[in-house]
């Protein structure tokens, strides 16, 4: 064997690179490097070298870990510059990390070496465009299509660019060559009508509008678009519909839609490590159809027809993504919800140029961003939904960019001023300019002007502005001294967006991205470096490097922009992991790899003055928080809820990260006390939502509805749901219907429905806005919307982040073929008025088939909180959980939902697992949600990989041992609430033992300290075992009572749905009575159980043969002979068939190919290789590979076909030497020599 030598492994890690394998290919070239480094004297600059370091670069894109891809690519150009393909590598890479000027740079040598290429004058024009060289760009984009390369994604930025230039006639020229490609392209579409308006072309943007909403109707800005141009046209009233609809479609969330030129375009100004990328943090890719999936928010629907509405301009100092931006965006969204219009105006500046270009094209975007200039343009108007001027003008600070905007914004408008104050702006503003804002108070006008700087307060002018205004919004009490004019003011705290920030386990994927090794302590810090914050982040470097020294091995996990002059890296930066700055999307998971969150600072003029705006962030992911006792620091409980030092300094932060590190204890009570007090502040109502009423006072108008509905007990009930429309009328009537004395919110997610759910939805929007009788409560509030998902998890999540729950209130979801009780509602709030504690309440399982009045099952074993915890409601060692009916608080839920995460099946059964670390399980004795069995349920169908997902997290071993050990303790019991006929309800504490003993009663079962015994019973209330139920069912079908037969094996499956033959023979009976369908579900469902099992195929096969199916039946029977030989009657059955099929001239089926569909001369190669990848899908790899070969005995030159195969079993030795023929015969020598050598080492072994 020759496995040593470098040459092996770079072989075969370049063809793992080729198969995508990307983790496996790193390895060998890993071992490459280390070999060459242990010889460097003999290979030191070899072309081994060049190319190891080369395809690791290579290796390190394909797992988007961009930074580490840089130094592979620099080292391998710098050994052998001159190869494009690592020059045009390593200027990708470069631009992947917002490095756009040196990626320009080698983009420049990479057309050169290419020999002008028209894909890399197109990559080259691209990243001239990041950078803003329009001119530049469009040379490039014209090169390349001169060259051939001219497809539609050339001509769509050439057009982008040449807007961006003002060449209005030229893009729209473009534009219409990428139409001619791509007619259904919404984005194309609105950037071709957005084109014609910008030249005066009316009715041209009117069609080209028109057509862009034909194939994106959830576009508010296109929409808004269109009623300027039907305005222009003289259509007020279609106008003024199109502008009432944009608000309608403005008060729902973010769309998660985007154009892929703007992926391309988008400018990124960090890295973005493997963990980060778009599928970890969850924003996915949408497409939508022409079947409108917008949501429809009944209460703003409801609210058109009896309010003012209200049209704000928000006026911000800087980037709309900075903190400050972020908090307006969420108010704004807030406002929006109650009918509030919303407006941004940004500076001119490049780092808002991106979010200007993703407000003009992004179709979802739920709020119009505006540059500054756009005022001075004569005749513009504020795009207001409904073509009104500014009732309110809200500037966010009283810095000189937002005063000079917003005087001149109020020689124009006349209407009430609202200034937002977010800091000691004094303070600032004598930190930037380096003397004391005493001294700049007293000197003249002119000189202030010409040394104040435009992100900074102006002593003379900036306290004018202030005067000017007739309210002041603030983020902390102690800037109410800024209030000079005595007018109405509004503490308004920093918002956090929850749908983003909530607690977490660490995030290994990201610690292990980026090198961080096991064992280190991890520190976070979220935030800009500036003047004002420059020595305090300076302190926070200075004690990781003094934790370090002290042998506390330490990170620093930085995100942010900072200023290198300020030489804050100096101090400690080589224990710094600087990402830069990241979309707000992905700082949570930033914030989830860190072991302790940091705020360093000390008290003084600057910290008592504001709230750090992520600061409360921090608090919201229960990370242990360390901070000064200055501002939140004055309301923290030390020691509980958070770790507050009177200087949170180097030496302070340094001591409290070892006291945190070395006592478990205090790590644990501070991260569940982080997240108590965010909720806390929410519960005060101090971060609130009393903007709109603020406004509301200041202009006398009131847009949004009143909040006496949310006086007493509120539910908030999600229901996920994808094509339901057979059970979603009988599901949103079980909650609707629900009677007593409290409010329902209730909102349906839908997951992209085609079969008439949406159309149900609408219905009942209608009805609900209407009144309906079938509402028996205070009222209910509801919403939908349709949008595609990652799955029910998924739309659960996103169903409640569509609220605004308070921490204390009840929440549940139902599932869109399930049902809530009767009297479910009205008995939980009862119980909650009399028990205050109970934050989590369920009840007893429910199960039903067509009428939830007649129940197949209910069990009613009390369950121990202790027994959720240790994950064992797995039906196994205990009943699972039902979630139907069970309810639990906002504060369980966000400290709670992680569990729900990267869950298909198990979703719940984690979800409850994690809650029971929180909170207390209390069982009521009656009923409150019923679940509906059906055929093909994804609960029975995959109950294997149901099992799997739990297996994953907690698996059985340790769940046995668990058991034991609970149940040797006795020290557990289940909270039981009881009704007493006095209408009391009582909370009753039943230990395991009493359980245990109710159950060994039912059972009749020996040793009640048997785990096998508590297990196999799967803790029913009935007296027969899923064994008795199943012989019964033998005897009814015996005697050919086939309905009790069949009752008997649906009640044998309930108590223990992993024994394929109660399926099998179910199957049988329900063959007997002609459910043919049906009975074909439950052979399938066998099959699933136990692949192996003849009989079953057999059944299955005369069930199909029966109903004409002969070319399913077949291969079915061919199965069932394969595993039982000895079914004489099978084999005739087969011969039978295939009789028929020569009778009827089907003589093409291949006896032993149950996949194989046609003749094999009549199937080109290309056919093999795509049937073989619908069976490597498919998860049937041997069928695939065996289709493959079909493909190669055609074509043998087919290399994607030869790597395909590789892909399933690398060790098909042959393989090799054949794709190195393929190579060979396609002039790939140099890869042909690498295969042929790894073909010869196989056969050495």
């Amino acid at each position: 064997q020759k496995t040593d030598v470098p040459e092996f492994y770079l072989g075969l890690g370049v063809v793992l690179v080729k198969l995508g394998r990307w983790s496996e290919a790193e390895q060998c070239l890993d071992k490459v490097v280390n070999m060459l480094y242990a010889n460097a004297g003999k290979f030191h600059g070899t072309s081994l070298q060049t190319e190891a370091y080369y395809y690791l670069g290579v290796s390190k894109s394909g797992q988007q870990q961009w930074s580490e891809a840089v130094e592979f690519y620099r080292r391998s150009w710098e050994m052998s510059p001159g190869g494009v393909d690592c020059c045009l590598g390593l200027a990708e890479a470069l631009g992947k990390l917002g490095q756009w000027s040196e990626a320009v740079e080698f983009y420049r040598q990479a057309v050169v070496l290419s020999g002008e290429s028209g894909e890399v004058l197109f990559g080259f024009g691209q990243a001239l465009g990041q950078l803003g060289r329009w001119e530049e760009a469009v040379v490039e984009y014209g090169r390349a299509i001169s060259l051939g390369f001219a497809g539609a994604e050339v001509r769509h930025h050439l057009g982008y660019a040449l807007g961006q230039l003002g060449r209005w006639e030229e893009a729209v020229v473009e534009y219409r060559l990428v139409v001619e490609v791509n007619p259904k392209s919404a984005v194309v579409r609105h950037q071709l009508g957005y084109g014609l308006m910008r030249l005066g072309r009316w009715r041209e943007a009117e069609v080209e509008l028109r057509k862009a909403l034909e194939l994106h109707p959830g576009s508010a800005v296109v929409r808004q678009q269109l009623g300027d141009v039907l305005r222009e046209l003289g259509n007020r009233d279609e106008a003024e519909s199109a502008y009432r609809q944009s608000l309608e479609l403005k008060s729902g969330r973010r769309g998660e839609w985007h154009s892929p030129i703007l992926d391309t375009l988008s400018q990124t100004r960090g890295v973005t490590p493997t963990s980060l990328t778009r599928e970890k943090t969850g924003k996915v890719e949408q497409k939508f159809d022409a079947n409108d999936r917008v949501r429809r928010d009944s209460i703003l629907k409801s609210q058109n027809k009896r309010s003012t509405y209200l049209n704000v301009l928000f006026v911000l100092y800087g980037n709309i993504d900075s903190n400050g931006g972020y908090h307006a965006q969420l108010h704004a969204t807030r406002l929006l919800e109650q009918g509030v219009d919303c407006l941004f105006a940004v500076p001119d500046r490049s780092d808002n140029e991106e979010v200007l270009r993703r407000s003009l094209h992004n179709l979802s975007n739920p709020v119009r961003i505006l540059p500054y200039s756009e005022f001075s343009i004569p005749g513009f108007r504020l795009p207001f939904a409904n073509g009104g001027s500014p009732d309110i003008i809200h500037a966010w600070t009283p810095r000189e960019v937002v005063r000079k905007c917003v005087e001149k914004l109020l020689q124009q408008y006349s209407c009430p001023l609202v200034i937002h104050l977010e800091d000691n702006e004094e303070y600032l503003t004598a930190a930037k300019v380096g003397r004391p804002f005493a001294e700049l108070a007293k000197l003249p006008e002119a000189e202030l002007d010409r040394i104040i700087p435009g992100d900074r307060y102006h002593p003379i002018k900036g306290k004018a502005f202030l005067k000017r205004a007739q309210g002041l919004t603030m983020i902390i009490e102690t800037l109410k001294g800024f209030n000079i004019g005595n007018v109405p003011e509004l503490v308004l705290g920093p918002p956090v967006d929850e749908s983003l920030f909530y607690p977490r386990p660490i995030n290994q994927d990201l610690r292990r991205s980026l090198g961080i090794p096991e064992g280190y302590v991890v520190l976070a810090y979220t935030g800009n470096v500036h003047s004002g914050n420059r020595d305090e982040v300076g302190e926070l470097y200075r004690a990781v490097e003094i934790l370090n020294q002290r042998g506390c091995p330490t990170v620093l996990l930085r995100t942010g922009l900072k200023g290198e002059e300020m030489g804050v890296e100096s101090r400690g930066g080589s224990y710094e992991k600087y990402l830069g700055w990241v979309e707000r999307v992905q700082v949570p998971e930033i914030l989830a790899a860190a072991d302790i969150l940091v705020q360093p600072g000390v008290p003084g003029v600057f910290n008592d003055w504001r709230i750090p705006s992520k600061l409360l962030e921090y608090f919201a992911m229960g990370r242990p928080v360390v901070l000064p006792k200055s501002n939140l620091g004055l309301r923290v409980k030390h020691g509980l809820e958070g770790y507050v030092l009177a200087r949170c300094d180097a030496e302070g932060i340094a001591g409290a990260v070892q006291e945190i590190k070395a006592d478990g204890e205090l790590a644990r009570r501070l991260s569940d006390g982080a997240v108590d007090f965010y909720l806390s502040q929410v519960e005060q109502g101090w971060i609130g939502t009393k903007l709109n009423d603020f406004y509301g006072r200041l202009t006398g108008k009131v847009s949004s509805l009143r909040d006496g509905k949310r006086l007493g007990t509120t539910f908030f009930v999600v229901t996920p749901c994808l094509n339901a429309a057979a059970t979603i009328d009988e599901t949103i009537r079980s909650v609707i219907s629900q009677s007593g004395d409290f409010w329902i919110w209730y909102h349906v997610q839908d997951g992209g429905s085609t079969d008439g759910t949406v159309e149900r939805l609408r219905y009942w929007e209608g009805v609900l806005s209407g009144g309906s009788s079938d509402v028996q409560c205070r009222g209910v509030e509801f919403s939908w919307a349709s949008e595609s998902d990652e799955g029910m998890y998924d739309g659960v999540m996103r169903g409640f982040d569509s609220f605004e729950i308070a921490p204390r209130e009840l929440m549940t979801w139902i599932n869109a073929d399930d049902v809530l009780l009767p009297g479910a509602l009205s008995a939980i709030c009862r119980i909650v008025g009399e028990h205050p504690e109970v934050e989590w309440i369920g009840g007893p399982q429910y199960v039903f088939e067509t009428d939830v009045r007649q129940k197949v099952l209910q069990r009613a074993t009390p369950t121990p909180t202790a027994v959720i915890r240790e994950g064992l409601c797995d039906g196994k060692h205990w009943e699972m959980l039902q979630q139907e009916g069970t309810f639990f608080s906002k504060a369980l839920w966000l400290k709670s939902k992680h569990g729900l995460k990267g869950f298909e099946l198990a979703g719940d059964w984690n979800f409850w697992r994690v809650m029971a670390h929180h909170g207390v399980y209390y069982q009521y004795e009656s009923p409150l949600g019923a679940f509906r069995r059906r055929v093909g349920q994804l609960s029975v169908e995959r109950i294997g990989d149901y099992r799997g997902e739990i297996e994953r997290v907690v698996p059985l071993e340790v769940r046995r041992g668990r058991f034991e050990k609970l149940y040797g303790e006795q020290e557990w019991g289940a909270n039981v609430i009881r009704s007493y006929r006095s209408g009391r309800t009582l909370v009753a504490v039943e230990s395991v033992k009493e359980v245990d003993q109710k159950v060994e009663k039912s059972l009749s079962v020996g040793s009640p300290s048997s785990v096998k015994n508590f297990s196999d019973s799967g803790v029913t209330t009935s007296s027969k075992s899923p064994k008795d139920f199943y012989l019964e069912g033998e005897a009814k079908l015996k005697q050919g009572k086939l309905d009790e037969a069949i009752a008997c094996y649906k009640k044998a499956i309930d108590l223990d749905s992993e024994q394929y033959m109660y399926y099998h023979r179910l199957g049988n009976a329900l063959t007997s009575q002609r459910k043919l369908d049906e009975a074909i579900d439950y052979y399938h469902l066998a099959l699933k159980l136990n692949p192996n099992s003849g009989w079953s195929y057999y059944h299955l096969g005369i069930v199909l043969q029966s109903q004409g199916k002969l070319e399913e039946a077949i291969p079915c029977y061919q199965k069932a002979l394969k595993i039982e030989p000895g079914i004489n009657e099978c084999r005739n059955r087969l011969q039978e068939v295939l009789k028929i099929f020569q009778n009827s001239k089907q003589t093409d089926f291949v006896k032993n190919d149950s996949s194989y569909h046609g003749n094999n001369k009549t199937k080109s190669a290309y056919d093999y290789y795509q049937l073989g990848n619908v069976k490597v899908k498919e998860g049937k790899e041997n069928e695939g590979i065996t289709y493959y070969q079909k493909a190669l005995e055609i074509n043998q030159n087919y290399l994607d076909v030869y790597y395909s195969i590789l892909k399933i079993n690398p060790h098909i030795k042959d393989i090799y030497l054949q794709l190195g023929d393929a190579l060979s015969r396609s002039n790939k020598i140099n890869e042909a020599k690498v295969i042929y050598k790894i073909h010869k080492h196989f056969e050495q072994i």
